[in-house]
């Protein structure tokens, strides 16, 4: 009698579940893929930034941005958001080669907002940040640690420095910015893996920060290398204690721009 031939075992990859929103075309919900950086994966700008197509932004468009900043950006005060998003002068809109970035500019200053995948989704730029360091919930970490990060690593939450009074509330997957102890100039930006209350409840283990854009990456290089105070160097930023607060404003954002010598002494974004 002639046997029937045995079933072949599935593969180990073939057994893996699968994410519906790793592969969106076996979702049976219709609801969109979530950008990368909400599951927990760096975005950085590793990559040199390179402009594909730039188009003027309208009045109309200018008063959307405006509004969608200020209901995903709600700490900033109307003055600030006056002074970060100003309806005068002439915007760009600047997408980016290889990605759905869109990168927004007001002529004649350095780029202060992106739109990581083209979604609407809306980020400061550090230079953004040293003008209004508020802005977002902040993280602090160890000057040492900075040295991982302005290599593309994100911010384990290990490296979190916990104030005595414990870490404010902050929700998992919300906008952070990360400083230096002794800086309050931000370094870095991103999302926060995990709620800070299970952060602490792990007794601070895991990831802490997925960096989305970060002081010395391509889009910092991109938009002129400055530097907000000698506390930035090259391989780390370090305390600095003494320098003045970013001036809140549009020329904050400008001076910045400005502080960062070309063909001079300082190299590289480092102050001396």
């Amino acid at each position: 009698q002639d046997r029937l031939p045995r079933p072949r075992r599935p593969t180990r990859r073939e057994r893996r579940p699968v994410h519906p929103a790793d592969c969106p075309e076996r979702s049976s919900s219709p609801a969109p893929c979530p950008p990368l950086h909400a599951r927990g994966q760096s975005m950085s700008f590793r990559k040199e930034v390179t402009v594909s197509t730039q188009a003027p932004v309208g009045k109309r468009d200018l008063k959307k941005l405006r509004k969608d900043v200020e209901a995903q950006l709600p700490a900033l005060s109307p003055k600030d958001l006056d002074a970060l998003v100003p309806l005068s002068g002439e915007w760009n809109a600047l997408k980016l080669k290889g990605s759905g970035t869109v990168v927004y500019q007001q002529v004649g200053r350095p780029p202060t907002l992106f739109d990581l995948d083209g979604r609407g989704d809306l980020w400061p730029t550090v230079n953004a940040l040293w003008a209004f360091p508020d802005m977002l919930p902040t993280l602090e970490t160890h000057g040492p640690v900075t040295r991982h990060l302005l290599k593309g690593a994100d911010l384990m939450l290990p490296g979190v420095i916990v104030p005595d009074g414990g870490l404010p509330p902050i929700a998992g997957g919300a906008k952070v910015a990360v400083r230096a102890a002794g800086n309050a100039s931000p370094v870095a930006v991103g999302t926060l893996a995990i709620s800070t209350a299970d952060a602490a409840e792990g007794a601070m283990k895991g990831k802490g920060v997925a960096v989305v854009h970060v002081y010395r990456d391509m889009l910092w290089s991109f938009g002129g290398r400055a530097v907000p105070n000698p506390g930035f160097g090259a391989e780390e930023v370090a305390a600095c204690e003494g320098a003045p607060p970013p001036d809140a404003s549009i020329t904050g954002i400008t001076t910045a721009l400005a502080s960062a010598t070309v063909g001079g002494a300082a190299e590289d974004g480092e102050a001396h």
